[in-house]
């Protein structure tokens, strides 16, 4: 599940200095109603849960249009990352995910956001 982690001077391992934001989108990706969810479920409880509304859809799908992308999960959480940037106040965020490559392309022009492979 792809989780964003923001902070003003944090380093990207310090969980306890960065807010936590996971996009309501990914939650679909990874939950599926039985025991196997318990560590998604931890994550989430501790975390700022984003829901997908109009105005993140409309960033989402500007995101996929201007690199041509067709991933519209990746692009509201690439979406949600830059939101949370100026939401929070923060000066960098970082995106973990195990397929990195369709977000560092719908970021390229965030270099405030870093993608993390996991």
């Amino acid at each position: 599940m792809p989780a964003i982690s923001c902070g003003v001077r944090a380093r990207p391992w310090s969980a306890s200095r960065l807010d936590v934001v996971v996009p309501a989108v990914t939650i679909a990706e990874v939950a599926r109603g039985g025991p196997g969810d318990a560590k998604v479920n931890r994550v989430i409880k501790a975390s700022d849960v984003v829901a997908a509304d109009e105005a993140m859809a409309r960033r989402a799908g500007a995101l996929l249009g201007r690199a041509r992308s067709r991933a519209t999960v990746d692009a509201f959480v690439a979406a949600t990352a830059a939101a949370a940037l100026s939401r929070l106040g923060a000066s960098r965020c970082f995106v973990l995910s195990s397929g990195p490559g369709d977000l560092e392309a719908l970021l390229t022009d965030k270099p405030e956001v870093q993608v993390i492979h996991v």
